[in-house]
C-alpha cells in the first residue's frame, strides 16, 4: 500500500467502548466545568484513557460544540475557553501530550504513584472515584494545571500503555521526522486516535449539536488530520501549515529541496498537514501570525491551495501582533464558527489572486478581488529582504489601500519604488468585506534586477507613521490563551 494521509486514516480503529466518566471541575472557565474521562485504543498492554475538560455554558440543553487542540505542552487555558463557552459554544479541552516529564523533584512520592498509574487496569476511570479527595482538598487554581499532577490515584491527564509510551510529550516520537518508523508508530498517530475518541465522545453526549475543530501550532497540525473525519463541520488551525521537513529551506531561494531520503519523503506523504490537505471533508479557516517562528507563512497558502473541500475556505494573516492572531483574524474566526457551527447565513468570500512584476526599475503589484459580496475595503502589503532571509524578520508595510466603492471590475494595482540595496521583493494583497469578513492571496515574491549593490542593503524598520508596520513581541502579557490579541490589546497613539 503506498503510503498516503488515506492509508494512514484507514488504519485508525475507534471501536472500543467509551465507558465515560465525569466529575465536576474547579476553575473559572465561563460556564458548567466537567473533568471528563474516556477510554481510547486498546492494545496488547492496555488501553489509553484519554483525560479531558468539558465546559459548557450555564444555560441551554444543546451546544454547538469546539474541540479545542491545544499547542502540544500547554494546558487549558481559562480566558480561551471562556472566549468561546461565552459565545454560546460548549468547549472540549483533550489532553494528547500526556506525561510532559515536567519533573518535581522534591515530590518523588507523587512520581512513584504516577508510575503505579500507568500500569493500573485501565478498565477502571481514571477520576470516576476521585470526587472525594476534590472535595477535601479544594485548589485556588483550576483542577486542569499546566504540569499534570498526581495526587493519591488521581492523574490529570492521558494514560498511554507501555508500548505507547512514544506518544508521550516528554518522548514523542516521530515528531519531527520517522527515521525507521513508519507513520503508524508515531506520536502523530495516537495523537490522532485521542481526537477521534475525543469526537466519539462528544457524539455521545446528549447536549452536543454540531462539532468543529480549533487547533493551535502543533495542535494545528493534529486539526489538519482530524479534518478528514465526516463528523466535523468546519476546521480552524491556527498557526499550523504543514511543510516541516523543507522548513530550511527558504520557498524563493534558489536552493532545492529534491534529495530528500526515503525517511523524509513518508514523514511528508503520512504526517505532514499539506498532505491531508486534499482529503479534509469541511471547510478550514486558516489563521496564520506571520512573526510566529514555528512555521512558514509562505508557504501556508500552498497548503491552502490544496484543500479538497470545494466551498467555504478561508486564509488570513496577521502582520502586526507578533506570534499572535490579531483581531481581524480572531473576527474571521468568530464569524466562521457562527457559519458552521450555529448556521448563521454568513458570507466567507474567496481569496485574492495576486501577481508581482517589475517594470521600468519599479514593482507592479496587482490583485484580483472576490466582487460576490460587498466590498469595505482592499489593499497590497509590500516587504523588502534578502530571499534567503526567514519570512518572519520581514517587514511588511501597507503601501496601498482603497475602499471598496473605488474598485473596478474587480482588480486593484499600486507601484512600488523599491529601497536601492534591495534584492527581493514581497507582496501579499487583502479584501475585507462588509460584514468584516477578510481574506488575503498568497505571498508573491520576486528579485529586483535593478539593485545597486553599493546601496545600504536594507531601509529603516519603523518611522513611527503607521500602526500596520507596529508588531507586538510580548504578546503573552496581552493575549488569550498566548494566541488570541484582541482589538482592545493592540498599543495605541496618544
Amino acid at each position: 500500500m503506498i503510503l498516503s494521509a488515506v492509508s494512514i486514516w484507514k488504519k485508525l480503529d475507534i471501536s472500543a467502548p467509551l465507558e465515560s466518566a465525569e466529575t465536576l471541575a474547579a476553575g473559572n472557565f465561563g460556564g458548567k466545568a466537567f473533568r471528563v474521562s474516556y477510554n481510547g485504543r486498546k492494545v496488547e498492554d492496555g488501553q489509553v484513557r484519554i483525560s479531558a475538560l468539558f465546559v459548557r455554558p450555564e444555560m441551554g440543553d444543546k451546544f454547538p460544540t469546539v474541540m479545542l487542540l491545544q499547542d502540544a505542552g500547554t494546558a487549558a487555558d481559562e480566558e480561551l475557553v471562556s472566549y468561546y463557552v461565552q459565545k454560546g459554544y460548549a468547549v472540549l479541552v483533550p489532553d494528547y501530550c500526556g506525561d510532559c516529564g515536567k519533573e518535581e523533584p522534591a515530590v518523588q512520592e507523587t512520581q512513584e504513584l504516577e508510575t503505579e498509574e500507568e500500569t493500573a487496569p485501565v478498565e477502571q476511570p481514571v477520576l470516576a472515584e476521585q470526587i472525594s479527595l476534590l472535595e477535601e482538598e479544594p485548589k485556588e487554581e483550576s483542577v486542569l494545571e499546566e504540569e499534570p499532577a498526581v495526587q493519591g490515584e488521581m492523574v490529570f491527564r492521558t494514560v498511554y500503555p507501555e508500548s505507547l509510551a512514544y506518544a508521550n510529550w516528554k518522548e514523542a516520537g516521530g515528531l519531527k521526522h520517522c527515521e525507521e518508523k513508519q507513520a503508524d508508530e508515531t506520536c502523530w498517530f495516537e495523537w490522532l486516535h485521542v481526537a477521534m475518541y475525543s469526537i466519539e465522545y462528544l457524539k455521545s453526549r446528549k447536549d452536543v449539536s454540531a462539532i468543529g475543530v480549533v487547533g493551535i501550532r502543533i495542535g494545528g497540525a493534529l486539526a489538519w488530520k482530524s479534518i478528514l473525519s465526516e463528523d466535523l463541520v468546519c476546521g480552524v488551525p491556527i498557526n499550523a501549515v504543514g511543510w516541516d521537513s523543507v522548513r530550511t529551506v527558504n520557498k524563493f531561494s534558489e536552493s532545492t529541496h529534491k534529495n530528500l531520503s526515503d525517511e523524509r519523503h513518508r514523514y511528508i506523504a503520512g504526517i505532514e498537514s499539506q498532505s491531508y490537505a486534499p482529503f479534509v471533508k469541511c471547510p478550514v479557516l486558516m489563521l496564520c501570525a506571520m512573526r510566529d517562528e514555528s512555521f512558514d507563512c509562505d508557504r501556508a497558502y500552498d497548503t491552502y491551495s490544496r484543500i479538497g473541500y470545494a466551498d467555504g475556505n478561508a486564509i488570513i494573516y496577521s502582520t502586526d501582533s507578533g506570534r499572535c492572531i490579531g483581531p481581524k483574524a480572531l473576527l474571521d474566526m468568530d464569524l466562521f464558527l457562527e457559519k458552521y457551527l450555529k448556521g448563521r447565513a454568513i458570507y466567507v468570500p474567496e481569496s485574492l489572486n495576486v501577481n508581482l512584476k517589475e517594470e521600468n526599475g519599479a514593482f507592479v503589484a496587482e490583485a484580483e478581488v472576490d466582487e460576490g459580496g460587498i466590498l469595505e475595503e482592499a489593499g497590497i502589503f509590500y516587504a523588502e529582504a534578502d530571499e534567503k532571509t526567514k519570512s518572519i524578520f520581514r517587514n511588511w508595510q501597507c503601501v496601498f489601500k482603497t475602499e471598496g466603492k473605488n474598485i473596478r471590475n474587480g482588480k486593484i494595482q499600486t507601484n512600488i519604488k523599491p529601497f536601492d540595496g534591495v534584492k527581493f521583493g514581497f507582496v501579499y494583497a487583502y479584501a475585507r468585506y462588509i460584514n468584516g469578513f477578510q481574506v488575503v492571496s498568497k505571498i508573491a515574491g520576486k528579485r529586483f534586477t535593478g539593485t545597486d549593490e553599493s546601496a545600504v542593503k536594507d531601509r529603516m524598520i519603523f518611522d513611527g507613521t503607521g500602526l500596520e508596520s507596529f508588531d507586538v513581541y510580548d504578546f503573552a502579557e496581552y493575549s488569550l490563551g498566548g494566541v488570541f490579541l484582541e482589538k482592545e490589546a493592540l498599543p495605541k497613539y496618544v
